[in-house]
């Protein structure tokens, strides 16, 4: 992650401060402006999600120094993922970076991902995010016309499900209802252990456990436990049926504009 994770700043500061001062060259301007980009996070900044959103920004700003900011909002003050990702991929938004997973809805190919137990440990998943194949896969989204690209990947841990129900067997499962994405991986997965399906927005996931509305649900454990799921689903199920993928994105727009000096 380190060597993926310097790499992308590396290249995202390089092109801005290159066309940064071909601007300034041009215009004779005096100083260089300041570029704040701003960023969103649905999980709380003590996560594993949020502390790499935070060591990206610092970094940002460092290699930059100080040139391009960003305004970090967690806990998903923006919105939920779907909300964020309905506002980035139309022109002028108002959002140009967000941490999300990589969701099936902006690259069909995204769904390899989603497999489980297609990574048999994080080193796998590393080996595999370092290939040539999986640099590729970061500039689908734009590829499939939904104005964002990939800058670099994260994980998260495994995800585990979890209930407010006791679990002993897989058979506890049949009949329970699952908070399920538009993920079709996802609700396939509900589908296999005989469970109802009910889609429910992550800021809103804590409530319907805590009511009732649904019974299981998975996260890796840092969400699990940073999100407070703990109080209201207290039965975990250490299965690491998926590892938590993560991809920063920026959207197609603000990219092209910070490469080419115009922000």
């Amino acid at each position: 992650m380190k060597k993926i994770f310097s790499s992308i700043v590396v290249v995202f500061v390089a092109f801005s401060l290159f066309s940064c001062r071909k601007k300034e060259k041009i215009e004779s301007a005096p100083k260089e402006s300041t570029i704040t980009l701003v960023m969103a996070e649905v999980n709380p900044p003590g996560t594993v999600s949020g502390r790499m959103d935070f060591a990206f920004k610092e970094k940002v700003e460092e290699l930059s120094g100080g040139k391009i900011k960003i305004d970090l909002h967690c806990s998903g003050i923006l919105g939920d993922n779907k909300q964020v990702r309905d506002i980035m991929t139309k022109p002028n938004s108002s959002i140009q970076l967000t941490r999300q997973g990589p969701i099936e809805s902006l690259s069909k190919t995204y769904g390899i991902f989603l497999i489980p137990y297609i990574f048999e440990s994080k080193e796998h998943f590393w080996r595999f995010a370092q290939s040539p194949t999986a640099q590729k896969l970061l500039n689908k989204p734009n590829e499939d016309g939904n104005n964002m690209i990939g800058l670099f990947y994260g994980e998260e841990g495994f995800r585990n499900l979890f209930s407010t129900k006791k679990i002993s067997s897989i058979a506890d499962f049949e009949g329970l209802t699952m908070r399920v994405t538009n993920e079709k991986t996802n609700q396939a997965l509900a589908d296999s252990l005989k469970m109802e399906k009910k889609q429910v927005n992550f800021a809103d996931l804590y409530g319907a456990l805590l009511t009732g509305s649904v019974d299981v649900a998975d996260q890796p454990l840092s969400n699990y436990l940073g999100n407070r799921f703990d109080e209201v689903a207290p039965n975990v199920v250490l299965n690491s049926h998926q590892l938590g993928v993560m991809e920063t994105f920026i959207t197609t727009e603000c990219w092209g504009k910070i490469r080419f000096g115009i922000l």
